[in-house]
């Protein structure tokens, strides 16, 4: 059952009027991206076990279903068959990849999102695309203030200009990202940013700004509220690092007033996942497996891949529909 707040997301279309002020310029050298996202494991390495494989075996056959896929679904550029997911599977929705941080894929998810697009909406699906986020991957900018640097004269004007950087990095992947999600149409669903990753050296208040203003900017140049997919380990950290609000530096900024899509695993049959911060309980989609079983024949699979990412969305095939073409 849909609480208040989801119909709220379903129903409500805010348009950001304001603009944050684009930075200047970078004024130094900012060093290859590398991804700090996770702490380091202690203990020995497990074996592998997949979780959940269908809809039918996490017991959710009555749930509005759906999948994700990026270009890893395309192994030898085969494709995807989106009529038989919905013919076969019932699925109602796809997510697809439709860009990589700044690029970093050279433009494949944007080139196979159109296609793929195309070919999900002929067969009747509901399609919503995803950006990947790599914070601090475009510009030529430092973004990080390293602590060696922490007693020179110029640290003030050093942590100015990454802040600065960061923000126009912020804005410059949730214009990329909207133009290669072919600006999110009526129709389609709103653009979703995957929240994953956190660069080395970057603090997660420094993450939680970045998606901050990342949010703002797609929100101002599409007048529809995006997505935030994570999972409970991202959520918990965006929790424990506020920032401020941007129209009123008295609060901070509230993340929940955006739909979550939450990525929450396992082998057991649930009907819902974990309760976390910020969200609690409303979740508005729900990707409950990554080892989806949809390479179901030898020649012509529906996915071509062994594992495929499964989903369902929390309402009915109705609100939906009503939540694409808000």
């Amino acid at each position: 059952m849909l609480n208040n707040r989801i119909f709220a997301w379903i129903g409500a279309v805010t348009v950001v009027t304001s603009l944050l002020a684009t930075p200047a310029e970078a004024i130094s050298v900012q060093t290859k991206y590398k991804s700090c996202s996770y702490p380091p494991s202690t203990g020995p390495s497990q074996p592998y076990k997949p979780n959940t494989k269908s809809w039918k075996a996490k017991g959710l056959t009555a749930s509005v279903k759906g999948v994700d896929v990026s270009m890893w679904q395309h192994p030898g550029g085969k494709p995807i068959n989106f009529a038989k997911l919905k013919a076969k599977y019932g699925a109602s929705f796809v997510f697809i990849k439709a860009s990589d941080g700044a690029s970093r894929d050279s433009g494949r998810s944007s080139r196979l999102f159109e296609a793929d697009r195309k070919a999900a909406r002929a067969a009747g699906l509901i399609v919503g695309a995803y950006h990947y986020a790599v914070p601090g991957q475009t510009g030529s900018g430092t973004m990080i203030v390293p602590a060696s640097k922490k007693n020179q004269s110029n640290y003030a004007a050093l942590e100015a200009s990454a802040l600065a950087n960061r923000h126009r990095d912020a804005l410059l992947q949730a214009r990329q990202a909207y133009k290669n999600a072919l600006h999110t149409p009526k129709g389609d669903l709103p653009l979703t940013l995957d929240f994953e990753e956190r660069p080395c050296g970057w603090s997660w208040t420094n993450v939680s700004a970045w998606t901050r203003d990342y949010l703002l900017e797609y929100e101002r140049l599409s007048g529809r509220k995006p997505l935030i997919y994570a999972n409970g380990y991202f959520i918990k950290k965006l929790a424990a690092s506020p920032v401020k609000d941007v129209a009123n530096p008295s609060v901070n900024f509230d993340f929940s007033v955006y739909p979550l899509w939450i990525a929450s695993w396992s082998r057991k049959v649930s009907t819902s996942p974990a309760e976390v911060p910020i969200w609690n309980t409303d979740w508005l989609f729900w990707q409950f497996t990554s080892d989806g079983a949809l390479k179901d024949h030898k020649t012509h699979p529906t996915v071509p891949t062994s594992r495929t990412d499964l989903d369902v969305f929390n309402g009915t095939v109705e609100q939906l529909r009503t939540f694409a073409n808000q």
